[in-house]
């Protein structure tokens, strides 16, 4: 099932304004997304959203490689995304792959079929390098509080992350999935740190503001 939201309503910038088309892409275990912006001078416009449920992680044998069928899904979809990004200078790109081809043992082959639909680079991301991603995108978006704690449950790792304004102080992974965590609300959550239940404890340099 794929998802496509087209934000793009703004005016047409004038020839005199510098503007550049970027891109960042999630190769997430449950799911890819895409989305598209346009950088007008300090302006950052967003284009269009997508997303993709590839079942990435599903598709793990007890020998912790991927089936054809879960490669051949998250191929299809990265051919998708590949059309979309037609005339996109590869500098402007950013795609970053998770848990699931962090560990999958012949995430190689699905890598080198990938770079054949898809011609951008592709990095799997070590787990504290996804939890810092995260942050940030939270930290920019929800700047009500100062210090934050913010949990993204994913298709196969968990990430929960401790920070002040846009700087992460702690950073963490686990090996812990949505399929495993009930939840009825929005994966990724944040709240101030001040309002933690007890006996949830901190340390006092993270509580200072």
């Amino acid at each position: 099932m794929s998802q496509t939201t087209d934000t793009n309503t703004k005016e047409q910038p004038t020839n005199d304004v510098i503007t550049k088309d970027v891109a960042a892409i999630d190769l997430g275990s449950n799911s890819f997304h895409m989305v598209v912006a346009k950088v007008v001078d300090q302006d950052l416009q967003l284009v269009s959203r997508h997303k993709q449920r590839v079942r990435l992680a599903s598709g793990l044998d007890e020998h912790g490689n991927l089936d054809d069928a879960a490669m051949e899904r998250g191929l299809e979809c990265l051919a998708m995304f590949a059309e979309r990004l037609q005339g996109f200078e590869v500098d402007n790109v950013r795609i970053a792959a998770t848990h699931t081809l962090r560990i999958a043992a012949n995430a190689h082959v699905f890598l080198q079929q990938a770079r054949d639909v898809l011609p951008f680079p592709i990095e799997v991301i070590p787990g504290e390098e996804e939890a810092r991603l995260i942050y940030a995108g939270v930290a920019h978006t929800q700047t009500e509080s100062n210090s934050k704690l913010v949990v993204d449950i994913g298709g196969g790792s968990t990430e929960l992350i401790i920070g002040k304004a846009f700087e992460p102080v702690l950073l963490n992974s686990t090996q812990m999935a949505a399929s495993v965590i009930p939840i009825s609300t929005s994966p990724t959550v944040s709240f101030p740190l001040k309002t933690l239940p007890k006996p949830f404890s901190l340390p006092d340099n993270v509580l200072k503001h």
